[in-house]
């Protein structure tokens, strides 16, 4: 398992981003199946760091949730930066920010219902 540093500048998050797509930059891009990064990257889905991610995964709000998908502040919220970014094998069905207990945290949680494919032995 790979940690990204939410807490470092974009300029710090670029280099982070894509190692965890592409550990080896003499390795081809990795497509890594039944893998979900999920967590708070203090970045929205327009910046380099997380379009490099969302190159390889996929991100479960713009295929299965409505609205703006805020996640912060959890009072007042106005930026999507908490995101769930599984493999392209995996397929959402749904995607919800809740925000019955806004003072449980500052971030507003995102959850997401996947749809695992089945592998068939032979």
């Amino acid at each position: 398992m790979r940690r990204l540093r939410g807490d470092a500048s974009p300029a710090q998050r670029q280099p982070g981003a894509r190692a965890a797509v592409r550990p080896d930059r003499r390795a081809p891009r990795l497509l890594p199946e039944r893998t979900i990064l999920v967590g708070d990257l203090n970045a929205t889905s327009e910046t380099p760091e997380i379009r490099t991610l969302t190159d390889v995964l996929g991100d479960v709000w713009p295929q299965a949730g409505t609205g703006d998908g805020f996640t912060y502040d959890s009072v007042n919220p106005h930026a999507r930066i908490d995101f769930l970014l599984p493999s392209r094998d995996l397929r959402p069905l749904t995607a919800q920010v809740f925000t019955a207990d806004p003072e449980a945290s500052d971030h507003l949680p995102v959850v997401s219902e996947l749809l695992l494919p089945v592998r068939h032995r032979r």
